[in-house]
Protein backbone atom coordinates (compact mmCIF):
# COMPACT_ATOMS: atom_id res chain seq x y z
CA UNK A 1 0.00 0.00 0.00
CA UNK A 2 1.28 3.08 -0.69
CA UNK A 3 2.01 6.06 1.90
CA UNK A 4 1.72 8.59 -0.74
CA UNK A 5 -1.71 10.60 -0.77
CA UNK A 6 -2.43 13.40 -3.36
CA UNK A 7 -4.86 16.23 -2.61
CA UNK A 8 -7.47 14.91 -4.65
CA UNK A 9 -7.09 11.53 -2.18
CA UNK A 10 -6.97 14.13 0.75
CA UNK A 11 -10.24 15.93 0.09
CA UNK A 12 -8.64 18.52 -0.46
CA UNK A 13 -10.24 20.62 -3.18
CA UNK A 14 -7.55 21.16 -6.32
CA UNK A 15 -6.12 24.26 -7.33
CA UNK A 16 -7.60 26.42 -10.35
CA UNK A 17 -5.89 25.74 -13.52
CA UNK A 18 -3.50 28.22 -13.93
CA UNK A 19 -2.91 30.47 -16.36
CA UNK A 20 0.44 29.85 -17.95
CA UNK A 21 0.64 25.75 -18.39
CA UNK A 22 4.07 26.44 -19.06
CA UNK A 23 4.94 27.04 -15.46
CA UNK A 24 4.15 23.41 -14.26
CA UNK A 25 6.70 22.74 -12.10
CA UNK A 26 6.05 20.62 -9.12
CA UNK A 27 7.31 21.30 -5.40
CA UNK A 28 9.05 18.81 -3.83
CA UNK A 29 6.64 18.89 -1.27
CA UNK A 30 3.96 18.24 -3.16
CA UNK A 31 2.11 21.81 -1.92
CA UNK A 32 -0.59 22.24 -4.32
CA UNK A 33 -2.23 25.57 -2.53
CA UNK A 34 0.80 27.53 -1.72
CA UNK A 35 4.34 27.65 -0.55
CA UNK A 36 4.98 25.54 2.86
CA UNK A 37 6.99 27.61 5.79
CA UNK A 38 9.87 26.54 4.64
CA UNK A 39 10.42 28.92 1.88
CA UNK A 40 14.34 30.23 2.47
CA UNK A 41 15.33 34.00 2.21
CA UNK A 42 15.50 34.39 -1.96
CA UNK A 43 12.76 32.47 -2.39
CA UNK A 44 14.81 29.21 -2.19
CA UNK A 45 13.58 25.65 -1.43
CA UNK A 46 13.56 23.80 2.05
CA UNK A 47 14.04 20.62 0.29
CA UNK A 48 16.46 21.51 -2.28
CA UNK A 49 18.20 24.81 -1.28
CA UNK A 50 19.95 25.35 -4.45
CA UNK A 51 16.55 25.66 -6.12
CA UNK A 52 13.93 28.62 -6.21
CA UNK A 53 10.27 27.81 -5.08
CA UNK A 54 8.27 26.25 -7.57
CA UNK A 55 5.96 29.32 -6.21
CA UNK A 56 8.12 31.99 -5.78
CA UNK A 57 9.20 31.79 -9.53
CA UNK A 58 4.75 31.12 -10.11
CA UNK A 59 4.39 34.20 -8.41
CA UNK A 60 6.77 36.53 -10.18
CA UNK A 61 5.64 34.75 -13.59
CA UNK A 62 2.20 35.95 -12.70
CA UNK A 63 3.23 39.26 -11.90
CA UNK A 64 4.88 40.09 -15.02
CA UNK A 65 1.95 39.23 -16.77
CA UNK A 66 -0.86 40.58 -14.60
CA UNK A 67 -2.26 38.22 -12.90
CA UNK A 68 -1.65 37.66 -9.09
CA UNK A 69 -5.41 37.25 -8.41
CA UNK A 70 -4.77 33.64 -9.36
CA UNK A 71 -2.58 33.49 -6.08
CA UNK A 72 -5.49 34.15 -4.41
CA UNK A 73 -7.67 31.55 -5.88
CA UNK A 74 -5.21 29.22 -4.63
Amino acid sequence: MSTHYTPKAQGIHLRPQMPDPANNEECPKFMSHGPCGGVRAGGFCEVYPTMICPWVTMYNELEKIGKIEWMRQV
